[in-house]
This record gives C-alpha cells, structure tokens and sequence, in this order.
C-alpha cells in the first residue's frame, strides 16, 4: 500500500480510497480464517536427512496450519501494513514470508496468480473458436490446448513451426545438442 500511495498521486489516488477496504474485507471474510497447508523447506542438498521416516513424513504430509487467533496482538494483515517497503522480487518476498505469515502469503499469491489484463486470454479463447468449425467439431479440448499452445510458442518466438509433406516440422531452435533434434 505504500507503494500505490507514494507513486500513485495523481488522478489514480481515488483507487486507492475504495481498493483500501475492499482488499481488508477480502482479507477478514476469506483468508484471515483459512487453514493453509505449509509447504516444508526444502532439504540442504549436501547433509542427508537425520531422521528418514521424519523427513518422508514432512514431505509427503505437510502440516496444516490454523488461522492465527487475533487477542490483543495485531493480524498478519496489520503486520504486513506497517512492514517498510522491501526490494525484493515479489515472489521472493512471499516465499520468504510464507512462514510467518501463511494466511496472508495464499492471499498474496492468489492475487498475484490473477493476470494483469485480460486481452491474451480473449485472444486465445477467440483462436480456439476459429478452429472449432463444424468439419472440426469431434476435436477434443486436449487437442486444442496443444495446438493453442504451440501457437503461443510460435508467436513469441519460442519454436518455428514449417510446413513438409502435410505435416508440422518444429524447429526448436538454433542449439546443435542431441536433446534437441
């Protein structure tokens, strides 16, 4: 919030008078309450596990935890409120906080799951209807996806995709190594 209202001066400012309790009441009515699963650290990759049944266990049965009960002492929200502006990349942040505060971090990372426009979505959702036509209409949705994202892959670059003997050749690139040809 610092952030937005420090950058956000000008005409945006109004924004953050209704996004303000909108986010808050998001926070107390869905997340605030919910159990979260925490996901154990990952184990150093040079000392072998101490106990191997233990380590299985965690890894496989990770701990529930239990909403944080709110007494006298503030809520993940007001902590992260009054937390001074960090420069690490956001996803760093909230892994790193996960811990401490895992109601607040699932928040964090479903927000942040949410695209920030929607126009590619539109775009592919409108490139599927135009390869469903009726001669295509037994096509199934695994199908579709694939070619969609070979599609994707194509315009941005990724692979080249050329036409021989009525069937796709991909070119994955320039790279002469085995795993590629």
């Amino acid at each position: 919030m610092k952030y937005f209202e420090d950058k956000w001066t000008g005409s945006e400012s109004h924004v953050l008078r209704t996004a303000k309790p909108k986010v808050k009441k998001l926070w107390e009515d869905v997340y605030k309450r919910e159990n979260v699963v925490i996901r154990p650290p990952s184990p150093p990759s040079v000392a072998p596990p101490v106990d191997y049944l233990a380590d299985l266990l965690n890894r496989v049965a990770p701990q529930l935890v239990a909403p944080t009960r709110t007494s006298s002492r503030k809520d993940q929200y007001a902590q992260y409120l009054e937390e001074p502006v960090s420069h690490i990349p956001i996803m760093q942040y909230w892994q790193l906080k996960e811990p401490e505060w895992p109601q607040l971090a699932s928040m964090a990372f479903d927000l942040l799951a949410v695209p920030a426009m929607s126009s590619e979505c539109e775009r592919v959702f409108s490139s599927c209807a135009k390869q469903t036509t009726p001669e295509s209409s037994r096509l199934t949705g695994r199908l579709l996806w694939y070619q969609e994202c070979l599609n994707n892959w194509q315009r941005r670059g990724a692979i080249q995709i050329s036409r021989a003997f009525n069937a796709a050749v991909i070119d994955w690139g320039s790279d002469d190594s085995d795993e590629n040809s």
